[in-house]
């Protein structure tokens, strides 16, 4: 369910006889299920529960009972009886999700045992005890007013895919206690009206973005937003702004060479000197470099002023290591089908967050020293990818 759902009880409860009820399988502490039932201490406060357990939550001073599947009565009957509850968890229910899916996968926890498994998120691109222990929620407490303006928006064109068209500003410069930090102002929806037949979806966003870039005294120079296959944006925004048009980024590609944060640092394998390590040695794409500098900015404690939802679509979003011990997160169908939607909200908060970094925002954790990591596996894949070659140019050529 949307937000909404769950925002109108807070309306709803002042009629003294309003109670309400919610159902259904935990699965993550973001979604409106996992923000209701969230115990008083935080989801990672929570041992595995093992047999049916009640709480007190987070929302609304409110009760949680979690009926664990495996603690269905139809486990006290010998297994190689028919279950005698059917509608339950039984022991074929759980063999069959177990061996297509496996003990530790979101379906078996889901489906079968129905208990939130917070161990699961270890692979999200961040979750919400990373930005409530790095104060990304908080305000920015300012050392002066020295301070640059950026805006990002992630282009949709209205109801096409279900996308809302996204925009949102930052300024970042010196706190008073924690070094550069970057704070963000809530995000705003772009209306784009697939109604109105005169002017199309492309230049009701340009008008939109020139006015609200001029109110807010932001340069178009300093304002950027994704390309990824909207080539028919720039031209909207040539005939708007003239000469001078928004910083085009295609979330699409390689990653880029630049260093992944200031205080991280390797061995050169050449000359066994320190230096930086570059996005495309830890990185597979540059949407994954987009994604990811947002969570290196949250941990470094510089990110001030995140909101909840969008916070909760970073959360969604998984990652995996590939060849070279780089990181590359799923594809946003996969994360789109998951979630019932598109992450645009974090879409644009990694579209602005790159361009804070373009214009000199650095990533590094104030007082710390610089982390230096171990040799990597890339020479295995390197002997992998010869292997690979010497076999394919022995084989065989059928014409």
């Amino acid at each position: 369910m949307p937000p909404g759902f769950l925002e109108s009880i807070s309306n709803l409860d002042v009629n003294p006889y309003f109670k309400a009820a919610l159902l259904g399988n935990p699965k993550d502490p973001f979604d409106q299920l996992g923000k209701a039932g969230e115990p008083v201490n935080g989801w990672t406060s929570m041992p595995e529960p093992m047999k049916t357990e009640c709480w007190k939550t987070r929302f609304k001073n409110s009760r949680a009972v979690n009926l664990v599947g495996t603690d269905s009565p139809n486990f006290d009957y010998p297994p190689d009886e028919p279950p005698r509850f059917p509608e339950l968890v039984s022991k074929e229910k759980i063999d069959n999700v177990v061996s297509f899916w496996g003990l530790d996968s979101l379906q078996y926890y889901s489906q079968c045992k129905g208990v939130m498994k917070t161990g699961l998120l270890a692979r999200r691109v961040i979750t919400r005890e990373l930005c409530v222990q790095h104060k990304a929620f908080d305000k920015a407490e300012w050392r002066d007013t020295r301070r640059r303006k950026v805006a990002g928006l992630d282009v949709a064109y209205g109801g096409i895919g279900g996308d809302r068209c996204v925009y949102r500003e930052g300024e970042f410069g010196e706190s008073l206690q924690h070094g550069p930090v970057f704070l963000l102002h809530p995000p705003e929806i772009v209306p784009v009206s697939v109604a109105i037949t005169d002017v199309s979806a492309e230049d009701q966003i340009a008008r939109w973005l020139k006015s609200k870039l001029e109110g807010s005294q932001i340069h178009a120079l300093d304002c950027f937003y994704d390309s990824t296959g909207r080539g028919s944006i720039g031209a909207a925004f040539a005939r708007e702004f003239g000469f001078v048009i928004p910083v085009p980024i295609e979330f699409g590609g390689s990653a880029s060479k630049r260093p992944v944060r200031e205080d991280l640092k390797i061995k050169d394998e050449k000359d066994g000197r320190l230096r930086h390590k570059r996005c495309d040695e830890h990185y597979r794409k540059f949407v994954t470099e987009l994604w990811f500098s947002v969570r290196y900015i949250i941990e470094a404690a510089q990110m001030r002023g995140l909101d909840d939802e969008t916070a909760g679509e970073g959360a969604m979003r998984e990652w995996k290591l590939v060849t070279g011990d780089r990181i590359e997160i799923e594809t946003k169908e996969e994360t789109k089908e998951r979630m019932d939607r598109s992450p645009d909200l974090f879409d644009c908060l990694a579209t602005v967050t790159e361009g804070a970094r373009q214009r000199g925002f650095k990533i590094a954790r104030l007082g710390a020293a610089d982390h230096v990591e171990g040799p990597s596996n890339r020479w295995l894949a390197d002997i992998q990818r010869k292997h690979d070659k010497a076999v394919k140019s022995r084989e065989l050529q059928y014409r």
